[in-house]
């Protein structure tokens, strides 16, 4: 007499191949996402550089083309700005900036406490040319050079205002 095997299921080394294709899965996407929060980060940083450039130009349009006075400008954690003066243009435009600090072109611009999440604005500055290139003295006052760093590459993004 002959007997059937009428059993249906998975072996297990069926299953362990599902497991081990599931968890590599599971692995890419996980080392992926932090690249991926750095970027969304980097593009937010981005868009406040915008946000401050934009700041300064209204400032400068309503103050007869004078730059802001070297000032700090706190965010009061409700996406509004303490202090007054140029302040008071950042709180018109504001999005998720933390810190915008205004400095002489003299500063040094690596001083903040944690560069990637302050905004600077260097009176009398110009955006280096070339990555790693250095600041320079812009040929009128009234100039200004807007510039955070990025987390990603941890170099300067920089627009010239």
């Amino acid at each position: 007499m002959k007997q059937i095997n009428d059993k249906k299921g998975f072996t297990i080394i069926e299953v362990v191949l599902v497991l081990a294709i599931a968890g590599l899965i599971f692995m890419m996407v996980f080392l992926a996402l932090p690249a991926l929060q750095r970027s969304q980060r980097d593009t937010q940083r981005r868009n406040d550089i915008g946000i401050a450039g934009a700041a300064v130009t209204t400032f400068r349009t309503n103050n007869r083309g004078q730059a802001p006075a070297i000032v700090s400008c706190d965010g009061n954690g409700d996406g509004t700005f303490a202090g007054n003066g140029f302040c008071n243009y950042l709180n018109e435009l504001s999005g998720d900036i933390t810190l915008v600090q205004v400095i002489d072109f003299q500063a040094v611009p690596g001083d903040a406490a944690d560069p990637t999440t302050t905004i600077r604005v260097m009176r009398r500055g110009v955006c280096p040319t070339i990555e790693g290139g250095e600041f320079t003295r812009a040929a009128s006052n009234n100039q200004a050079a807007v510039f955070t760093t990025l987390e990603s590459s941890n170099s300067i993004y920089c627009e010239d205002v």
